[in-house]
């Protein structure tokens, strides 16, 4: 059938995209083998743009959104969209995005209260007492379900404070279908699961509210309104 079906595809077209998974292609490339990326219903504008610029090694200009909102911000890593009441962090391929919030050294007591989407393996982290100069912080992590604290003091190693696993996710054997068209190709997302075993499938979605309150040495959290 594959003969078949070739041989009409060059007898009535003059290229074919045959392949998912890159967006681009090149003149030694055949015309009708060419590849292409189709973009999922969740992406955002920035996470296409990350994808062309990592398949054509070509750098290109991300966006913003609302520059009120981006110029309190300091971008040390990925590509940020403000709205009006969110921000997406895009990563760059095997890499971390981070932000860094303008003049947060100033701050003492805080409380904070975030939704945290995108899917349940991976890592989402928030910072605390963020001293960039010493390299020292208390951050959150939501990584793989679970919650963990850590600590990095000025000149000592990293130790982890505490650990705690999140309530379970449930999901549908639908919720599998492999997107070919991620930054990532499916040999390395299967190699990142199985290096990590975090019990869930690496596309499986879930939003957390996140709650912290800050004082002194005091610090409170509560994830999906469980402390």
């Amino acid at each position: 059938m594959s003969d078949v079906n070739d041989a009409n595809i060059r007898q009535l077209f003059a290229m074919h995209f045959n392949r998912e998974g890159n967006a681009c292609n090149t003149a030694e490339d055949s015309l009708y083998n060419l590849t292409r990326v189709q973009a999922a219903l969740y992406w955002y504008t920035n996470h296409l743009l990350m994808k062309i610029q990592k398949d054509t090694q070509q750098k290109v200009k991300f966006v913003q959104g609302d520059e009120q909102q981006a110029a309190k911000w300091e971008r040390m890593g990925g590509a940020e969209e403000f709205g009006d009441n969110s921000i997406v962090l895009t990563s760059p391929p095997g890499d971390s995005g981070m932000l860094y919030l303008r003049d947060s050294e100033k701050y003492r007591d805080v409380r904070v209260s975030a939704k945290l989407e995108g899917n349940v393996v991976g890592r989402q982290t928030i910072y605390l007492r963020y001293d960039r100069q010493k390299e020292s912080f208390v951050r959150l992590l939501l990584e793989n379900n679970e919650l963990k604290l850590e600590e990095k003091q000025a000149g000592r190693p990293l130790v982890e404070l505490s650990k705690a696993t999140l309530s379970e996710i449930h999901w549908k054997p639908e919720d599998l279908a492999y997107d070919k068209a991620t930054v990532y190709s499916k040999a390395q997302t299967e190699a990142g699961a199985a290096k990590e075993d975090p019990g869930y499938p690496v596309n499986i979605s879930h939003t957390r509210l996140l709650e912290i309150a800050l004082s002194g040495k005091r610090l409170t959290v509560s994830v999906d309104k469980q402390v």
